[in-house]
């Protein structure tokens, strides 16, 4: 990929994108998950306060500085 480019793929998908020579970390993530999303009460990428907060059986969309909707269909 050239510099500046953006990938758009799986989380399941191997992949190697090599090592970053740039001085300085950059990266974003973005997770797409269906509305309907339960929190199963087991700690994954979740942070120790946040499973504080989460409750199993419960929408993981509670909180939109947590989880915010990018978009929603008509």
């Amino acid at each position: 990929m050239k510099a500046g480019s953006i990938s758009f793929h799986s989380g399941h998908l191997i992949h190697d994108p090599g090592a970053n020579m740039t001085p300085g970390r950059r990266a974003a993530m973005i997770q797409m998950m269906p509305d309907n999303m339960i929190f199963n009460g087991k700690q994954n990428i979740v942070t120790k306060k946040q499973m504080t907060e989460l409750k199993a059986g419960v929408s993981v969309f509670n909180d939109d500085n947590i989880n915010p909707i990018l978009y929603k269909k008509l």
